[in-house]
């Protein structure tokens, strides 16, 4: 396996250029909830930490459990529903975030990536639960994998090929920065001894690694059976998430300021130009 994908919440550390916020706990998250089927893996995965452990493959039950929808709209709550029903083909809420909107930002690790260097180290990751605490089950990880065709004649090469692709060497090196001027991809090695080797060289990872091993963990696993499911029920997960919130899509001004509106349920000192 090449890698984990863990979705996390990322949050600045105190540091002396940011301005004290008073705001509510709840409130303040930038979170995208417009994809189908990414919400429906949501829904999967809160299912999997709050019900009967993990089984192989995923067998999502036939109508949408409340409890799991229930667990999710705490993060519509705290984002707010335009905001988390706003389309961003562009990763504008990375921007938003990084230029001091938002408590915290819902995302993969590999956004990470996109963050400015200068600023990586004023943030922190926090794995993302999805079910209430008293019933967490064990953690999935979504997973890139190296395959190997049962009928490849010369499986020993293929096996040895595999071996290199995921090695220390190539994973390693291939998850790194390249120059100073630029972040790691911040992926999730599934080989150890990758994620060790990271994380004793970027700070982030290292925190990473303290989430990732910190439970069990399993690669999320469902059959072809689950396109079927996704086709019927995507939609009525996402609906569910926003209530069938459609986002406005011009400006409003908070302090001077024109921001979006899907920006405008944050507390005003949040919404804030640096």
């Amino acid at each position: 396996m090449r890698d984990h994908r863990l979705r996390d919440c990322f949050r600045p550390r105190p540091c002396a250029c940011r301005a004290t916020v008073h705001a509510a706990t709840d409130s303040g998250l930038l979170l995208d909830y417009t994809g189908r089927t990414t919400d429906a893996c949501e829904y999967a995965q809160a299912l999997q930490q709050q019900d009967h452990g993990y089984d192989v493959p995923f067998q999502p039950p036939p109508t949408v459990d409340e409890n799991a929808i229930a667990s999710l709209l705490n993060y519509t709550k705290a984002a707010g529903r335009a905001q988390a029903g706003y389309e961003d083909p562009a990763s504008q809420r990375l921007q938003w975030f990084t230029t001091g909107s938002g408590r915290a930002l819902a995302g993969v690790t590999e956004s990470l990536a996109t963050f400015p260097v200068d600023q990586i180290q004023n943030y922190t990751v926090r794995a993302k639960p999805l079910a209430p605490a008293s019933a967490q089950g064990e953690n999935c990880f979504f997973v890139d994998g190296v395959g190997i065709n049962p009928r490849t004649p010369d499986t020993a090469s293929a096996q040895a090929l595999a071996q290199v692709m995921t090695s220390l060497q190539v994973l390693g090196q291939g998850c790194r920065a390249r120059t100073a001027d630029e972040n790691p991809q911040y992926l999730i090695p599934a080989r150890q001894s990758v994620l060790d080797d990271l994380a004793n060289q970027y700070p982030l990872y290292s925190t990473i690694r303290t989430i990732v091993m910190g439970s069990p963990r399993h690669a999320f696993t469902v059959d072809a059976s689950v396109r079927d499911w996704l086709t019927a029920q995507g939609a009525v997960i996402r609906d569910q998430l926003l209530e069938n919130t459609v986002p406005e899509n011009d400006t409003i001004v908070v302090n001077d300021h024109p921001i979006h509106p899907s920006l405008a349920h944050l507390p005003v000192n949040l919404a804030r130009k640096r």
